[in-house]
């Protein structure tokens, strides 16, 4: 009997080990998933913070991008030598906006409101032309998937002819 009582105290025993175990293994698994949530949400905070600080400064590139522009338009009527060097100037400075991943928008045909900000209205009697990009009235930027700025454009309106007249 005194076996019998031991082998039952020694399960019992293992039982409650057992037990143990497995709490301690559900407690790791529980700790292993908290831990690699609070890993992403640091990624995260890490890539938001870093786009807010260069953001400020990019957006100065920008207007200064925007100026460049300006000033080539204005030369198109001076000497040929002179455009060609300020559109190197600008290529220059356009390559320097892609090196840190800033790019234009793709071109659309289609107002989207996450990526355009309608400045002009443009009226049309082509029904199909309705809601159409009429024109860029400024370039919009991204940083990789990120938009800087939106792009301001001129928009179709459709509006029905007055047969009445």
């Amino acid at each position: 009997m005194s076996d019998s009582n031991n082998s039952t105290q020694i399960l019992g025993e293992l039982q409650q080990i057992k037990g143990n175990l497995e709490h301690f293994m559900r407690e790791d698994s529980s700790t292993k998933r908290a831990f690699d949530t609070l890993y992403q949400e640091l990624q995260q905070y890490k890539s938001d913070f870093l786009f807010q600080f260069e953001k400020g400064f990019l957006i100065d590139l920008l207007s200064f991008y925007d100026s460049l522009v300006w000033y080539q338009n204005m030369l198109e009527s001076d000497a040929e030598t002179s455009k060609e060097s300020f559109s190197y100037l600008i290529e220059e400075f356009y390559e320097l906006l892609r090196r840190r991943d800033v790019t234009p928008m793709p071109a659309s045909e289609t107002l989207d409101r996450k990526k355009h900000r309608v400045i002009q209205i443009e009226t049309t009697e082509d029904p199909e032309q309705d809601k159409g990009v009429a024109s860029v009235v400024r370039r919009g930027f991204m940083r990789g998937e990120r938009i800087l700025r939106e792009e301001e454009i001129s928009l179709y309106r459709y509006t029905q002819e007055d047969d009445t007249k």
